[in-house]
């Protein structure tokens, strides 16, 4: 073999290497992380409330298949119940997000101060905020409303009331005998605990004065953000309108239509 043909022959070895693929070695694999599945029966929140202005004693335990348990200090029967799924939806997904925790939430040294103590056995990664636990602690008082005290002759003790705070009015005229009027309001409640209560209207003249009251808790200690809302108010008068100007006033919130 002539020194040519020896060069040839090393260059079609190389070129022939090089087009050979070479099958890279997988990366080793990450172990995913087996997630513990609680048993129906387990416990994955209590909470004890006392104190406040309406005198709370009272104990909630929300089990792990969503089933609740409530009862007052004085009694040993509890009432049973079980979450909706909507609020099944909302605490469950509060269970694989945080982290277990233990926390007392009080008002401070004041008269009728309201103590929380609350007990979540979460199975996620982050830490609870305050706005967290806020917002665990309103939904668990809200299961807690049957054990609430209240006098005889009263379905209101331990709740206060209030106008909503409108921020506008929309007026839809309806056809008919006689013209009805659809108003609808928008604004928003101060927290997680207020909402709607009642609505009414009258007539003054060319002029309709809707009212939209709220309710809430007076105890409870609630997520402090705005809720907005909407709220439509159908106006049917008796009698037929007649053409003109009118005036209609929510809440202190006016606006015009014209017949």
């Amino acid at each position: 073999m002539t020194r040519k043909h020896l060069l040839i022959l090393i260059g079609l070895t190389l070129i022939l290497g090089a087009c050979v693929s070479v099958p890279a070695t997988p990366p080793p694999a990450t172990p995913r992380p087996i997630a513990t599945q609680p048993a129906p029966d387990a416990v994955a929140l209590t909470l004890h409330r006392e104190g406040g202005v309406a005198g709370f004693c009272d104990d909630l335990t929300i089990y792990a298949d969503g089933k609740t348990d409530v009862r007052a200090c004085d009694d040993e029967t509890a009432q049973t119940g079980v979450l909706t799924a909507a609020q099944a939806a909302q605490f469950f997904t509060w269970l694989t997000e945080f982290q277990p925790f233990d926390r007392t939430i009080t008002d401070g040294p004041v008269a009728d101060s309201l103590t929380l103590e609350v007990s979540f056995k979460g199975q996620g990664p982050k830490s609870v905020t305050d706005d967290d636990l806020a917002a665990i602690s309103a939904f668990a008082q809200q299961l807690l409303t049957p054990t609430q005290a209240q006098p005889p002759g009263s379905s209101d003790s331990g709740m206060t009331s209030g106008l909503a705070a409108v921020q506008s009015v929309e007026v839809q005229v309806l056809s008919g005998a006689p013209t009805s009027l659809l108003v609808i309001a928008r604004g928003a409640v101060p927290d997680g605990c207020t909402s709607i209560d009642e609505t009414s209207w009258t007539q003054e003249g060319n002029t309709f004065i809707v009212t939209i009251t709220t309710i809430r808790p007076a105890d409870m200690m609630c997520t402090q953000a705005l809720v907005p809302f909407e709220e439509t108010v159908m106006i049917e008068p008796e009698n037929a309108l007649d053409p003109g100007a009118y005036t209609v006033e929510v809440n202190g919130v006016s606006t015009e239509v014209a017949l």
